[in-house]
């Protein structure tokens, strides 16, 4: 077989990208699939000279040897169809001589009769994350990277600043536009804050020892460092311990830095729609098959979206808020395909039309409408099945966070994390009523109702201003202190409302008049 040097091919033809399907990820060797119909292949090249990568053309697998464990490389496969050269490539990371251990802590107590075999998490109130939060911060040796919305409980604070002080490189990335008074007395290491556009910096991990067979260690999920999230919020944390992992999420927290160097460089950070995918996806931690996805480079909502299309016996749905048309559309469909969906919910107001969705097409939803904010962004797949699979991270389901935010999200081919989770979701369940059709439609615990409306709205006493804007952002109209009950002479389709609140917060609605 002939190889020609890859930007020979690019001035000869025209290009088109497409995806390479990994196989399996060892230490010393992966495989990857090609998909027949590409055409011809005419070369193959990876960007460390060591590695051997062989073409088997019967079965059109793509096989690389020689490597070491925890190495990240990219192969370039070119493709000759008539007359136009495919290119494909994949970042790729070999598995690590890492331990693989996962550990799960969510800070409110689980329903252990949907246990199985002896899946349990590591722990279920604040005291036993804090404790371990504690120890994995003083036992790190070399660096720790922190990329947090917000901050404010001030343990975490001062062992990042007792790390620091014993000689570990630290460094922060947190939100620009969110208190974070966890930072405001000042700190002897350097803080980002991030982001340079409207998004939010919304990712919620650490990153210890990142070097380390051993200590390297993710520490990623639902939680924010502060008091209310950690002590009663319902969330989650999961510690895993695995050096490729770890390497993953680095490379994401220094395009945010823009540099790998204690010090930033704010003139090469990238955030939010300026970030490119040069991330691995796929990793194999101990025996389990992980992706991870960063937002919103990565294309995440059509990631889950292939998840849910593979469902066949259950999902259930622990989500803060859930506005995306997009996996909207395909949780109906898998509804209107007999599988069942049971889904909470905290933010009803703005997830109002997917929970009309959902419930007339006779899925479940409760509002988990106790006092504290049920956090939890994951979605539980065929947790009983052949093929059961847990989404869970910092991304909501909504537009924002596929657009412009940055969030982080990982995906777990593992039944016991499909079934601890399983029980957590059960205990918030039971503890909840469950939302009827006439609620949502009544808007009833809603700030503004109903929707969609045929121009007679009803405003809760709690909204002091309505700004209206069309799809073009377009301010076409705004009330100050509303009364309860206002008649909007719009023609039909679809707004944005923003809400303004009295105690100074603002809520942004979609409302179909």
């Amino acid at each position: 077989m002939k190889f020609f040097p890859l930007f020979v091919l690019l001035i000869m033809f025209s290009v088109v990208h497409g995806q390479m399907n990994l196989h399996f990820i060892e230490q010393n060797s992966v495989e990857i699939g090609i998909d027949s119909t590409f055409g011809k292949l005419q070369s193959l090249e990876c960007i460390i000279d060591s590695i051997k990568v062989d073409y088997d053309a019967e079965n059109n697998n793509i096989n690389l040897s020689n490597l070491k464990p925890s190495t990240v490389f990219t192969l370039c496969a070119t493709f000759e169809k008539n007359g136009l050269i495919e290119i494909f490539e994949k970042t790729i990371i070999t598995k690590s001589s890492s331990s693989g251990d996962i550990k799960v802590y969510f800070n409110n107590p689980i329903d252990t009769s949907f246990r199985k075999s002896d899946y349990k998490p590591h722990g279920t109130q604040f005291g036993e994350l804090q404790i371990v939060l504690r120890e994995v911060i003083r036992n790190a040796k070399t660096t720790i990277d922190f990329a947090a919305y917000n901050t404010n409980e001030l343990f975490v604070v001062n062992e990042l600043i007792d790390a620091h002080n014993r000689g570990v490189r630290v460094r922060v990335i947190t939100d620009d536009e969110t208190s974070n008074t966890g930072w405001n007395s000042g700190v002897p290491f350097p803080i980002v804050r991030g982001t340079l556009g409207s998004g939010l910096m919304h990712n919620k991990f650490l990153i210890i020892d990142k070097d380390s067979e051993l200590n390297s260690l993710v520490i990623t999920g639902s939680m924010n460092f502060t008091s209310n999230q950690m002590r009663s919020d319902p969330n989650h944390l999961i510690f895993i311990q695995d050096k490729s992992l770890a390497i993953g999420y680095t490379i994401e927290f220094d395009e945010m830095w823009g540099s790998n160097t204690i010090l930033p460089n704010l003139g090469n950070a990238r955030f939010g729609a300026n970030k490119i995918q040069n991330t691995p996806v796929n990793y194999m931690i101990g025996s389990v098959p992980v992706e991870l996805y960063f937002s919103p480079s990565d294309k995440t909502t059509s990631k889950i979206i292939d998840q849910l299309k593979k469902t066949k016996e259950n999902i259930l749905l622990g989500l803060m808020i859930f506005t995306n048309w997009e996996l909207r559309d395909q949780v109906v469909k898998s509804l209107q395909s007999n599988v069942p969906v049971r889904w909470i919910v905290d933010d009803d107001s703005n997830s109002a039309g997917v929970m009309q969705a959902v419930t007339l097409n006779k899925g479940e939803v409760k509002v988990h409408s106790h006092p504290d904010l049920f956090h939890h962004k994951y979605a539980i797949l065929d947790d009983s099945g052949s093929n059961p699979v847990l989404i869970t991270g910092s991304h909501n389901w909504t537009f924002s966070a596929e657009t412009i935010n940055d969030e982080n999200t990982l995906v777990f081919y593992d039944q016991r994390m499909t079934n601890i989770f399983r029980q957590e979701f059960e205990a918030r369940w039971k503890e909840l009523n469950l939302t009827s059709q006439d609620e949502i439609r009544t808007g009833k615990n809603m700030l503004i109702y109903p929707n969609p409306s045929e121009g007679m709205l009803y405003v809760d006493r709690s909204i002091v201003k309505i700004e209206i804007f069309n799809l073009l952002g377009q301010k076409l109209k705004e009330i100050n202190n509303p009364v309860s009950q206002i008649f909007f002479e719009l023609a039909n389709g679809i707004y944005i409302f923003i809400l303004h609140t009295e105690n100074g917060t603002f809520l942004n609605k979609v409302m179909k008049l």
